[in-house]
């Protein structure tokens, strides 16, 4: 067995069961926070650190990292698909399901925009830049909606990086 498809597996796995049992522990909060404007407050904290936890954990900033150092040595956003490295598909595969589920999660209370897409826009507009040969190739060949999610997030990003003027 390739012990390095087996740990990409591993990685894939990890980040779909965290992310499950974050939106499992929202919807079990967000019954709960009904009863008082209390347990509301509590419940969008919760949302905020689940979706930081997500993006913001050790092993996805290293992995974002590697591939917006590849991106400035290699502008691999501009090349085709063909010619990318098995590391660095995994690695934008990595980071857009990661950015999927925090989208996922994001777009089930409008005060996230401006709490956290707002000020992580630079690097979420740089992820969706360099991971868009990478989607593409997926969605052409397997699941034409994969990620859905990230773009949507991308798309928000856009929006702020528009009002704030800034250059990605």
């Amino acid at each position: 067995m390739d012990w390095e498809c087996a740990s990409y597996v591993a990685q894939v796995v990890e980040t779909v069961l965290v992310a499950i049992g974050i939106v499992g522990a929202l919807i079990g909060l967000g019954l709960q926070a009904r009863a008082t404007g209390a347990q509301a407050t509590d419940t969008f904290n919760q949302t905020i650190l689940s979706i930081y936890s997500l993006v913001q954990a050790e092993e996805m900033r290293k992995t974002r990292g590697m591939l917006f150092e590849i991106e400035d040595r290699c502008k691999i956003s501009a090349m085709k698909i063909e010619k990318w490295k098995r590391e660095w598909e995994q690695a934008a595969d990595r980071v857009s399901q990661a950015y999927s589920i925090a989208a996922a999660i994001a777009k089930q209370d409008p005060k996230l925009k401006e709490i956290w897409i707002k000020p992580e826009r630079r690097s979420i507009l740089k992820s969706w830049k360099i991971a868009q040969p990478r989607i593409q190739d997926r969605r052409d060949k397997q699941q034409k909606d994969l990620w859905e999610d990230f773009e949507w997030l991308a798309n928000e990003a856009k929006v702020f990086s528009e009002q704030g003027k800034d250059i990605i």
